[in-house]
C-alpha cells in the first residue's frame, strides 16, 4: 500500500455536487498552489506519511471540515520500463483516479461505501519514467478515507516501482 501522499482539501461536496465539480487539481497539479476550499478557506498541498501497518489513509482527523467534502491525494510513481499493472483502490465514499492528468476511473455511486482493500481494480499501462497519480475522495458523511496500491495482475507487489511526493516531469 502506498502510504506517502500529498493531500489537498477540503473542498465542498454538499449534495454530492463536488464530486463532479472540477476543482483546480483536476486542471493542473501545482504543489505550490494555494486555493479556496470549503467556505472560501485557504487550502494548500501538504505531505502526509501514514504508518505502513495502517494501510488506510483516514482523512477524518486530517481536515477540520470532514463531512460532505472532497479532498485530493497525489503521489508519483517511477518505473524503468512500461508495465501492465493494476491500480487497486478502496474508498469511503466516492473516488476518481487520474494517471498523468487523464481520468481513468470514477466510482460515483450515491449510496457510498466503506473502505475495503481492492474495492476497485483498474488495469493500467504505466509508462516508463515518472507518472503522477491523483485521487479525489468525496465524502457523503460519516467515515472518510482511502487505500491504494499498484500490483501485477495477480495482486503482487512490483519491487522496481519507486514512489515519491514530487510532481512528474
Amino acid at each position: 500500500l502506498i502510504t506517502d501522499w500529498m493531500l489537498l482539501g477540503p473542498f465542498d461536496n454538499r449534495g454530492n455536487a463536488g464530486h463532479d465539480h472540477r476543482y483546480p487539481p483536476e486542471q493542473e497539479i501545482d504543489l505550490s498552489g494555494v486555493y479556496a476550499g470549503i467556505n472560501n478557506e485557504t487550502v494548500k498541498w501538504r505531505e502526509h506519511h501514514n504508518p505502513e501497518y495502517l494501510g488506510k489513509i483516514d482523512l477524518l482527523p486530517l481536515f477540520e471540515h470532514n463531512s460532505q467534502v472532497c479532498a485530493y491525494a497525489m503521489t508519483t510513481v517511477e518505473t524503468p520500463t512500461a508495465k501492465e499493472v493494476q491500480f487497486r483502490v478502496g474508498s469511503n465514499d466516492l473516488v476518481k483516479v487520474w494517471l498523468n492528468g487523464e481520468q481513468i476511473w470514477n466510482w460515483d455511486k450515491p449510496s457510498g461505501r466503506l473502505v475495503s482493500l481492492d474495492d476497485d481494480v483498474i488495469p493500467v499501462t504505466l509508462p516508463a519514467g515518472k507518472s503522477s497519480i491523483l485521487l479525489k475522495i468525496s465524502n457523503l458523511g460519516g467515515n472518510w478515507g482511502f487505500c491504494f496500491r499498484i500490483t501485477d495482475a495477480e495482486g503482487n507487489r512490483i519491487p522496481e516501482l519507486k514512489y515519491s511526493l514530487g510532481e512528474a516531469k
